[in-house]
Formats: C-alpha cells, structure tokens, sequence
C-alpha cells in the first residue's frame, strides 16, 4: 500500500492540474500528506456523484490515497431562493461496493475519476516494467551460472587428469600422528574420474586395516606431504636410563656402588662414604609429553619413585634433556615430613640437561643425604641420527 502510494504521489505531483477549479494547497503538518488539490465550495445543486471501479487496488485502498490526494471533505453551499447561503462539508468520497463513490461537480468528478485512473495505469505500467527488469536480471544470472558451471567442469577435468596418487604407510609413528601432521595440506577434489557431478572428497584417506594413508592430489602436494611425513617418521632415539639411589656418611662402605660414581660423588664435595639403597634400569624412547617412571617399594614400607620427561637427545653434543624430573623417598617407619629419620618423606623436583655416560646426582635431601643419580647412554648410538 504505501509503495503504490508513493508511486501515484509522484506520478500525481507532476500531472497537470484536475480542473481550473481544483487548486494546489497546503494542508496539516507533521506526517500528514496534504491534498494535491481539492475543490472550491459549490452549490448544492452542482453536487453530482459519479462511481470509480479500481482496475489494481481494492475499494478500501482506493479510498485512502484519493482522500490523501483530493481531501477528505467537500464544501457546499446550500441554495435557498436562488442564493447561496451557509456551506458545510460532506464526505467527498465513500466506499460502495467493490468501487468508490465521488461527490463533486460534474466536470470535478470526471477529472478526478480521469487522473485516478492515470495514477492506476502508471503503477500498473511500472510493475509490468518491474517484473520484465526482473526477468531480464533472472536471465543474466542463469547466464551467469551457466558459464560459472561450464567452467567449474573444466576446472575439474583439468584437475581429475593431473591428480596422481601415493601411498604413506607410518613406520614408527601412528596413522593418527602422520594424519595430524598431513591436515594443512587438506582439500576437497573430485577424485572420481568416470563420474560427473559434484563427487567431492578429501584428497586424505585413511586406511586402517592396511595402516597406510592414500592421497590424492597434483605431483607438487604429492611431493610436500611425502617429504613431510619421511621428516616426521623417524625412529625416536632409545635411552638406557641408569639410577642409584644412595645414602651419605654414616658407616657406609660405598660397597655395590660403582668406582665412576663413586669418583663423580667425590668431585662433588659429597665424601666417599655411601650406603646403596636401590636401584633402577629403564629403556625408553625421546617422546615428549610421555612420562617414565622408575621405582620400587621395600617389605618394610621404605620406598623411592622417579619420574621424569625424555624431551629431546642430541647425538654431536652428546646430550639429553630431562624435564619435571621429581623423586621422592620414604625410609621405614611412621610417614613424617622432612629429615632423614625413620618415616620421613623427601621430595624434590628438576629439569636438567646430562652428559650422554656420565653419572650425574639430580639431588640430595637432608642432613644425611639421600640422593639420587642418573647415568643415560643412547642405544644404539649409530641408529638415531
């Protein structure tokens, strides 16, 4: 409704006037839309009805946009004697039926019945214009698309002749890691030579049962994600971790304990008087974010645990990194906290960096100390780079 308002408001503000008797005013404020034109006062007598029948809108929308452009009201003047004497207003137009009935003079009535139907043609004229705009614009995107789809296959036979594929089957890795380390070089392909349409799939599969991953793609990829996983897939380098836990002083003979630790302890300031308490051997691999442990539990409730991170090992330095290495012990007796007395527990945490072969001391605890030593050797040595 108000768009075809606006429409006959335009149309209606450049048409010539309805009569020589209809003259332009301006009437109200605010958002109140003044009448085009409206009529002079006229005598009763002049006053004539006449009957529009809408050929687009209906009565009621009619009657709205003729009371917004011609006025609501009609003046008339009564004729007594042949003189005209008091005026007042009647409803200048009124529903009847499926049309609109026009009060006026006669001449005032055909015009105003004249340009309503102007105003109804030009909205007709310029929906027609409208839907065939539409058409047209409809017609130039399927047009469009058409050339977009005609490309799209282009695209893909060109693609479907230059895809080549290749096996990557994990060797010390899982298929999980090498899928993760592939997901940059994902995309979607139509890998389906002998069908048209969109087949679209990834360009990575999976095969468990087989434990190889396929791809699909160009030689270059092709070349990218090989290399990348051989950089990946390597052996991880194995680890011989040595410990010793020891006690300080005392009457303690050093008996059982190595003469290379013994001399490393020595060095370092802590005598040569040692009680050995335990000890431990592990293999593991340098695997980041996978905890070793070492440990063991005696009858009588003493015990110590080591657990550490093998984070990186490197060969021309001869070295390897340790991190959140944290030991612990308890001797026997009622647990405690502290010391070195029966049923103290003693902790301490590091990270370190050792010397491929040598014995190292990662900590000692109390006034007698406790301690523990690390020796890790790379095994074999001539495998890991």
């Amino acid at each position: 409704m108000k768009r075809l308002l606006s429409a006959m408001l335009a149309v209606a503000a450049v048409a010539a006037p309805i009569d020589a008797s209809l003259r332009a005013q301006e009437r109200g404020s605010g958002d109140t839309i003044a009448p085009i034109g409206y009529t002079a006062p006229i005598a009763s007598n002049d006053v004539t009805i006449a009957v529009y029948s809408p050929k687009l809108l209906t009565a009621g929308e009619l009657f709205g946009i003729a009371n917004q452009l011609f006025g609501e009201q009609l003046d008339v003047q009564l004729l007594i004697d042949g003189e005209l004497s008091n005026s007042f207003q009647v409803q200048h137009f009124m529903l009847f039926g499926q049309g609109l009935m026009v009060r006026d003079s006669r001449a005032n009535c055909a015009a105003i019945m004249k340009q309503l139907g102007q105003l109804e043609q030009s909205t007709i004229d310029r929906e027609v214009a409208e839907q065939a705009d539409a058409q047209e614009r409809a017609e130039a995107e399927r047009a469009a698309n058409a050339a977009l789809k005609l490309e799209y296959t282009r695209t893909v036979a060109n693609q479907r002749s230059s895809l080549l594929r290749a096996e990557i089957r994990p060797r010390f890795v899982s298929l999980a890691t090498l899928r993760d380390v592939l997901t940059p070089f994902e995309r979607f392909i139509n890998q389906d030579s002998a069908r048209e349409g969109d087949l679209l799939l990834s360009n990575i599969t999976i095969v468990e049962q087989a434990n190889v991953i396929l791809v699909h793609d160009d030689s270059d990829r092709i070349d990218e994600m090989t290399s990348l996983a051989a950089l990946v897939d390597r052996a991880r380098p194995q680890l011989n971790v040595s410990a010793v836990v020891l006690q300080v002083g005392g009457d303690a003979t050093s008996a059982g304990v190595s003469g290379d630790l013994v001399g490393a302890l020595g060095r370092l300031g802590m005598g040569t008087s040692f009680k050995l308490l335990s000890t431990g051997a592990l293999r593991c691999a340098v695997q980041s974010k996978l905890f070793c442990q070492l440990g063991t539990e005696a009858i009588d409730g003493s015990h110590w645990n080591l657990t550490f991170l093998p984070e990186a090992c490197d060969a021309e330095s001869g070295c390897v990194s340790l991190s959140q290495c944290k030991f612990s012990t308890q001797l026997a007796g009622t647990p405690t906290s502290g010391g070195n007395k029966p049923g103290a527990t003693q902790t301490f945490e590091t990270s370190v960096t050792l010397a491929l072969g040598e014995w190292v001391v990662l900590g000692a605890i109390g006034a007698q100390p406790t301690l523990i030593a690390l020796r890790v050797d790379v095994v074999p040595p001539q495998k890991f780079n």
